[in-house]
């Protein structure tokens, strides 16, 4: 894998200096590490199929395993949408609905057996901080 230590010797040294408790660690680079950053098995396996046929590439890039796994767990995992409390701005859209009303939209767009979600569309709206940080510096550029 490209910019991973993946050798069992001096990933050991991290276990033993303390710096991870145990090999099943998220930030380590082991199945039992990855399985816990919510990688589908079944998306590390095709990963390890698709890359018997290229015995001469050695270079392994850690975004196509993350890919088949997105791919393998985007039909069955609802999206949601929240904003944090603490860091909530209140936006005003000046061209919004004047009443609020809901709509039924499928939760993804490609993946009908994800189910629906209500969603209210009004004129007064809750955004990140940062996201409303963007919007300021966006409007004051030419």
């Amino acid at each position: 894998m490209v910019y991973t230590l993946l050798i069992k010797c001096k990933l050991l040294w991290f276990v033993q200096n303390g710096k991870v408790d145990i090999w099943d660690d998220p930030r380590f680079p082991t199945v039992k590490g990855i399985v816990r950053r919510w990688l589908k098995v079944e998306a590390l396996i095709q990963f390890i199929v698709e890359q018997v046929a290229y015995k001469n590439l050695n270079l392994m890039e850690w975004d196509k395993l993350w890919s088949i796994n997105k791919k393998i767990i985007d039909p069955i995992c609802p999206k949601h949408t929240a904003v944090i409390e603490e860091r909530r701005v209140l936006l005003t859209l000046t061209d919004g609905p004047e009443q609020p009303f809901v709509c039924i939209i499928p939760c993804h767009k490609m993946y009908e057996g994800a189910g629906e979600k209500s969603t209210t569309y009004t004129k007064s709206i809750w955004i990140d901080y940062d996201d409303a940080l963007c919007i300021t510096l966006a409007r004051r550029l030419p």
